[in-house]
């Protein structure tokens, strides 16, 4: 679970705010309008995954990837809390080819598979046909 605590946010009350989500230095509110202080909690960014890998007679491995989270677009905040599930992943590897959906040849290799929204990095996720 993601916890943020806002001392200034800006925006909408009630959580419908991007400075709610994740850090963004442009909702810091620099005049006095704003909100009180603020509290989210949130299951967005947990991610499910299913890997496979099976190795042929060969010894070239079968490798599949299958991955999903909650940063779809927004659901339902009155009753259930509920996201959208979005797809992050999915793709498979054989013989050094990737076919699928994955981030782009052209992402920083550095990048934490954790972060939401990379700051000063270029961010992509396509799909791909790639011979790496």
């Amino acid at each position: 679970m993601d916890t943020i605590y806002l001392h200034n946010a800006s925006g909408k009350v009630g959580g419908s705010n991007s400075s709610d989500q994740f850090f963004s230095a442009g909702s810091i509110p620099i005049d006095s309008k704003g909100e009180n202080a603020e509290l989210s909690l949130t299951a967005r960014d947990s991610k499910f995954w299913m890997k496979t890998r099976t190795k042929y007679d060969e010894g070239i491995a079968l490798m599949t990837l299958l991955e999903v989270d909650f940063w779809g677009s927004d659901g339902n905040e009155k009753n259930s809390n509920s996201y959208n599930i979005r797809l992050r992943h999915a793709y498979f590897m054989y013989n050094g080819w990737t076919i699928g959906q994955t981030n782009s040849s052209f992402v920083g290799v550095g990048t934490p598979s954790t972060l939401q929204a990379p700051v000063d990095n270029v961010f992509m996720r396509q799909a791909l046909i790639a011979y790496r």
